[in-house]
C-alpha cells in the first residue's frame, strides 16, 4: 500500500483525485472539505488497488491472525445501537 494516508497529504500523489462542480453553468474545482468530523474516516485516503491489497492481506491472514480473522466474522449480538454511538456487542456463547 503505497497510495493511502491521511489528512491532505494526497495531494502530494503523482495523481490526485479532482472533484468539480458545476454553478451558473461554469465548472469549478471545490475547495478541499474539512472531513476530520467525519466519523470513521478522519481524513483516511486511498486507491483503489491499495485497497484490493488491503482486503487481500485480511482475507490471507497476512494482517491479522487466523484466530481474529474468525473472530471477526463471528455473529454478534447487539445490545445497543444508538445513532452516534458505537454499537456495543458481546459474542453469542452456546
Amino acid at each position: 500500500m503505497k497510495h493511502s494516508g491521511f489528512g491532505e497529504k494526497y495531494i502530494q500523489e503523482k495523481y490526485p483525485s479532482t472533484g468539480y462542480k458545476i454553478g451558473d453553468g461554469v465548472m469549478k474545482i471545490p475547495t478541499l472539505s474539512n472531513m476530520s468530523q467525519l466519523f470513521g474516516s478522519r481524513d483516511i485516503y486511498t486507491t483503489g488497488y491499495d485497497l484490493y491489497l488491503f482486503d487481500k492481506a485480511i482475507f490471507t491472514c497476512k494482517l491479522i491472525s487466523k484466530e481474529r480473522f474468525t473472530e471477526m466474522f463471528t455473529p454478534v449480538r447487539k445490545i445497543m445501537d444508538m445513532v452516534g454511538m458505537l454499537s456495543v456487542a458481546i459474542l453469542l456463547m452456546e
